[in-house]
Order: structure tokens, then C-alpha cells, then sequence
């Protein structure tokens, strides 16, 4: 093989396996997909399992449910799906260029039988070299539309995507902090029964004591009691709800319902003053920010970006074709000549 063929051939190779490799990214299409499943929530932060063994804040358990939730890594990979289809669809801009070369090596052996002329068998080769590039370029100029529309439509379907993972996190972060505030309010509800309980406890001991010593009525005393044994009931209930709260909190966040998750008793974080913001200016911002009115909008721009896809493919297109084909034959005969001796003793050569 020449070396001009030699070198296209492994100038192609080497771009189509860079090509395939994820760390390229020829048009920058990683520019609109962050770096990790929470990115555009958590910003700067990590995703790093965080410890049990202490007490959580809110902070914590928002970092943690996001970053452990299916939900956002399945809404970043459609992302990343969206964005690499965004790619092809730049890249149909481009030409294509196709190379294919190689060499063909045939030998052809012939046996030629002469034992009627007392010499055995005869036999011969040839061998057969060929060396073949082929070079071919495809280049659409001009197709009325249909590349801008297809890239259109893959933009805004990428916008979509992006604003779709945009409600996944702030939903996965609604529900997780609904789930930091059940447990709060379960513990809170623990404390206030168990400090009823024991209140009813003191009160049927007083009542009781009251009775024995001739001061006090029946009636006082099975009234106590009756209080004291629902104040047990409320503290028993209570402990339940604390339960499921926790379990519902730890599966939130990854891990399995049994997992004793302990939370702060004051949270620092939270901002109060974020809370005293102007109720219709908060609505007139949801009503433009809201991830999924931006995704029901880019959803509606790509429907009219594949209209006009679509009317564009019964249109004609005006394409630049070139092909370079080279073929080198090579022929080598290398016959074998064998002695032939006749019936008189005479030599013969063929």
C-alpha cells in the first residue's frame, strides 16, 4: 500500500476512535449540562454519603436525598442524552468522509498429471497481489431548512430537559424537607405527650394518696386514671408517628427505613426573612421561572421546530459527492518444471 493511503487510513481511524471517546466534545455540548445529577441545586457541592452517626441538619438531608434520589441521575442522563443529540444534529452540517483500504493476496497452485509420460506430476503457482484505497465525500450544501429545524428542535428539547430536571430536584428537595419538618413536628408532638403523661401520672398519684387518706373522692381518683391511661395512648401514638417519620426521612435520603436518623433540635439555615417576601411578587416569578411552564414552552417550540422538519424533507437537497479510488494489481507466476524421461531413456524438460 502507498503511503498516502496509509496515512488516510490511520488519520480516520484515530479521529473516529477520539470521536468515540466521552472526554471529547467537539461541539461543546457539555456546556449546557451540569457536571452532576443535583449541579443545579447544590452548585459547588459534593456528592458525598453523609455520616448517620450524628445529627443532621436540614442542610445535610437535602444534599443527601438529592444526590441519593433514582429520579435525578434519570433526569440528568436524559440531559446528557438530549445534549449528545444536539451534537448530531450540528454535526449534520459537516461533510462525511469515508476511506476504506486493505490488500488482497490470492495464489493460485496447479498440479498438471503426466504419468502417462513416465514423470509423475507437474506442478505450478501464481501469486496475486492487489493493493485498493478508496476515498468517498458526502457533503449536503443546501436542504431547504430541514438541518436548522432538526437542530432547532433538538435546542429546545434540550431546554425542556434542563427545565425538567430543574422541577425533579426541586421536587426531590420540597419532599425532603416536608419529610425534615414531619419528624421535627413528631418529635415535638413526643415531647408534649410525654410531659402530659407524666403530669397524669403525678395527678393520679396525688388523687390516689388523697383518696387513701379519707380527703379525696372515687370519683377524683377513676377520673385520674382515665386521663392518665390516654395521656399512655397519646404517648404510644406518638412514638409511632416518630417512627414513620424517621423511616419515611431515611429512605428519603438512601437509606434503608430502619436507619436510626437523628436531626438537630434548631436549624441555623433557615432564613426567616425569606419567608416575608411579597406573596404576587412570588407568584409573577413562578409564573416565569416555573421549570415546568419553561418546559412546557420549549416542548411547544420543538413541536414547530419539527413542522417545519418535516415539511422540509419532501424538499430537494443539493449535495457535493466526490470519490478517489486506486487499485494497484500485482502478477507473479513462479512455475516448478519437473524432469520427464521418455521410453527410450531420452531426458526431457518441459
Amino acid at each position: 500500500m502507498n503511503r498516502p493511503l496509509l496515512a488516510i487510513g490511520l488519520l480516520v481511524m484515530l479521529f473516529a476512535h477520539v470521536a468515540n471517546a466521552q472526554w471529547v466534545d467537539i461541539y461543546s455540548t457539555k456546556q449546557g449540562v451540569s457536571d452532576s445529577p443535583a449541579g443545579p441545586l447544590l452548585m459547588n457541592k459534593s456528592c458525598l454519603p453523609e455520616p448517620v452517626d450524628r445529627p443532621l441538619n436540614l442542610q445535610d438531608i437535602l444534599l443527601q436525598a438529592i444526590c441519593a434520589n433514582p429520579q435525578a441521575r434519570q433526569a440528568w442522563a436524559n440531559v446528557r442524552a438530549q445534549a449528545a443529540d444536539v451534537g448530531v444534529k450540528e454535526a449534520a452540517y459537516l461533510p462525511t468522509l469515508d476511506a476504506t483500504a486493505g490488500i488482497e493476496r490470492d495464489t493460485l497452485a496447479t498440479t498438471y498429471n503426466a504419468s502417462s509420460l513416465g514423470a509423475g506430476s507437474i506442478s505450478s503457482s501464481q501469486n496475486s497481489s492487489s493493493r485498493y484505497g478508496e476515498l468517498d465525500l458526502a457533503w449536503v450544501l443546501f436542504d431547504f431548512g430541514k438541518r436548522s429545524a432538526d437542530l432547532r428542535q433538538a435546542r429546545q428539547l434540550l431546554a425542556a430537559a434542563n427545565a425538567t430536571q430543574d422541577d425533579t430536584l426541586q421536587t426531590i428537595f420540597f419532599r425532603a424537607a416536608q419529610a425534615y419538618y414531619d419528624l421535627s413536628d413528631a418529635q415535638a408532638s413526643l415531647e408534649a405527650a410525654k410531659a402530659a403523661e407524666s403530669t397524669a401520672h403525678d395527678s393520679l398519684v396525688d388523687t390516689t394518696a388523697k383518696h387513701g387518706g379519707g380527703v379525696g373522692t372515687l370519683s377524683d381518683q377513676l377520673q385520674a386514671e382515665t386521663t392518665y391511661r390516654r395521656a399512655v395512648l397519646d404517648r404510644v401514638s406518638a412514638e409511632g408517628d416518630v417512627a414513620a417519620a424517621t423511616g419515611a426521612l431515611a429512605s428519603m435520603m438512601g437509606f434503608a427505613a430502619n436507619t436510626p436518623v437523628t436531626i438537630s433540635a434548631s436549624d441555623p439555615t433557615v432564613d426567616n426573612a425569606a419567608f416575608a417576601q411579597n406573596v404576587d411578587q412570588l407568584i409573577n416569578e413562578a409564573e416565569t421561572q416555573h421549570p415546568k411552564l419553561v418546559a412546557a414552552h420549549a416542548r411547544l417550540e420543538a413541536a414547530r421546530a419539527n413542522v417545519d422538519a418535516v415539511r422540509a424533507e419532501g424538499r430537494p437537497t443539493i449535495s457535493l459527492v466526490g470519490n478517489l479510488t486506486q487499485n494497484n494489481p500485482a502478477y507473479q507466476q513462479q512455475p516448478e518444471q519437473l524432469p520427464i524421461t521418455g521410453s527410450r531413456g531420452r531426458k526431457i524438460s518441459s
